[in-house]
């Protein structure tokens, strides 16, 4: 489970979402904190301005839940 928030309207950030969902669809990240992580170097990569606040979750077969939260302090 993955969600997220970025800053800013319009094109611009459409422009990010669009970027972002393309990177989760063909992630390769073991763990939700890794998988912000590839965000994060894109976004670095590719954005001077703007952030993106989210919050990734992994729901195992087992019931234990693994998070990761970028862009906000807990």
């Amino acid at each position: 489970v993955l969600v997220g928030d970025v800053s800013g309207k319009g094109l611009r950030a459409a422009m990010v979402v669009s970027l972002l969902t393309g990177v989760v669809s063909n992630h390769r990240a073991a763990t939700p904190a890794a998988l912000l992580g590839e965000l994060n170097q894109v976004l670095c990569s590719r954005f001077a301005q703007g952030f993106v606040t989210a919050v990734c979750l992994r729901l195992e077969p087992d019931g234990r839940v693994l998070a990761a939260s970028a862009g906000h302090l807990a």
